[in-house]
């Protein structure tokens, strides 16, 4: 029986939103310098000032299954198809996760059980 060879591959963003079919919008202009402001005293309190609000995803609850990984990538490419088109789309947190686990599984027998199941 011939061995499986198991390639990962990273993909970039703008090809994950091409395959959903979400044209990407082109870049923006670089924004406008900021004014020079005086230094503030160093015993003020903090303050921030909204540049951009940008629409976001509610938080899910992923239980106890460890895969919060899994939640936070997908949540990012979910409000990136949303604010590049304008599209709500609802991506499976446990689809990545299941078979991210099933490659784990075959690289444990690949190596007879001479490894972990842990990322390192």
């Amino acid at each position: 029986m011939k061995a499986r060879r198991t390639v990962h591959l990273v993909v970039p963003t703008f090809l994950l939103l091409a395959a959903i079919g979400v044209a990407q919008a082109p870049p923006a202009p670089p924004p406008p310098p900021p004014a020079p402001e005086a230094a503030a005293p160093q015993n003020a309190a903090a303050t921030f000032k909204t540049v951009i609000d940008l629409a976001r995803r509610p938080s899910l609850d992923q239980g106890n299954t460890g895969t919060c990984w899994c939640f936070a990538t997908t949540s990012f490419f979910e409000s990136e198809v949303e604010r590049l088109s304008g599209k709500v789309v609802d991506l499976s947190e446990m689809h990545t996760v299941r078979w991210s686990i099933l490659e784990k599984a075959r690289e444990y027998v690949k190596r007879g059980g001479k490894n972990t199941f842990d990322d390192r």
